[in-house]
């Protein structure tokens, strides 16, 4: 998806998933340009739609409308083409670097119950 989206012109520093709602028709278009080529499950533009990846563009609030929308086009890309494919949630787990505890406290309580 993110590929597509480049090569028609959104430039890699824009937030691809925020395009779910300004820029539907485009990610319709992708959607059914897959399924024209004979894709057999189509993924949802939603691979980077989390809270930590948003916030980098300050859209974190961004995540549920983002996501919603994002399944709502792939599944209404498949009505309009008229063939029953599956449609995946495309997502990343996201490394944070973020703990709960500092590490050396986490890696000792660790120790203690070994």
């Amino acid at each position: 998806m993110g590929t597509l989206l480049y090569a028609r012109g959104v430039p890699f520093d824009h937030c691809f998933d925020e395009l779910n709602v300004s820029q539907r028709e485009l990610v319709l278009n992708v959607h059914l340009d897959y399924l024209r080529a004979g894709a057999e499950m189509i993924e949802t533009n939603t691979f980077g739609a989390n809270a930590v990846r948003l916030a980098a563009h300050g859209l974190s609030d961004g995540v549920r409308d983002f996501n919603w929308h994002g399944a709502k086009l792939a599944k209404e890309a498949r009505d309009i083409f008229g063939r029953p494919v599956p449609v995946r949630n495309a997502e990343y787990i996201v490394r944070t670097d973020r703990f709960r505890f500092p590490i050396t406290s986490h890696a000792r309580r660790w120790q203690r119950h070994r």
